[in-house]
């Protein structure tokens, strides 16, 4: 009995010894060579989606995490209210041209007359009545471009190829100028592939990186 105590207790003293240094060994190398931290983070380049007019949401073709493409249609604000403010627009220039034309016309025609027939004060008012009436046409011209543009930003496209999140936006919903009805995740923003995992970063110690790469730290 005492012999068998005698060999039993320092072959279990070995066996303890030897597992705890290999479970020091393997914690070291744990630490050391394969570092990790739960202070980490994960960013990606974002996109945010506003609508440029206001109005109601009339279609919504995206849902929330799904592909688009580069020009994809995301929504559709009501158009009618635009379209009708270009028809306006068109005949204002149309109404605006045509007194263009017919001042100019008549400060033209009262030019090449003498001063016995028209005095110089005459031909001065015509052709200043002539330039208000082509600047007059010009600002129509810029009301029609604008409300032309606006008409176009009815329909909301995809600036870039990424997954759609932070989708705040139903069909039926009045779009408010500037507030943000989604978001992309840009697909191709960066050099290298990183873009399509995200921008990993995580803080570790020092003493971490023994082989010099931080790059090991997960």
């Amino acid at each position: 009995m005492n012999f068998a105590r005698a060999v039993l207790w320092p072959v279990l003293t070995l066996l303890v010894v030897a597992v705890s240094l290999a479970a020091g060994w393997l914690m070291w190398r744990t630490y050391m060579l394969s570092p990790w931290t739960r202070d980490g983070t994960v960013r990606v380049y974002i996109v945010t989606i506003a609508p440029e007019v206001a109005g109601r949401v009339v279609e919504l073709k995206v849902a929330d995490n799904q592909y688009v493409h580069k020009g994809d249609l995301l929504f559709v604000v009501d158009p009618s209210d635009y379209r009708i403010a270009v028809s306006d627009a068109q005949a204002e220039v149309e109404d605006a041209k045509d007194r263009m034309t017919l001042s100019l016309s008549e400060a033209e025609r009262r030019a090449r007359l003498n001063e016995l027939a028209v005095s110089i004060e005459q031909k001065q008012i015509y052709a200043v009545g002539a330039a208000t009436a082509t600047a007059s046409y010009h600002q129509a011209l810029t009301r029609l471009a604008k409300a032309e543009l606006d008409l176009n930003r009815t329909e909301v496209h995809s600036p870039v190829d990424g997954w759609v999140t932070n989708l705040a936006l139903r069909q039926g919903d009045y779009s408010v100028v500037g507030q943000r009805a989604l978001s992309l995740v840009d697909a191709h923003r960066g050099n290298d592939d990183r873009a399509d995992r995200g921008w990993r970063s995580g803080k570790c110690l020092a003493d971490g990186f023994p082989t010099g790469n931080p790059g090991a730290c997960r």
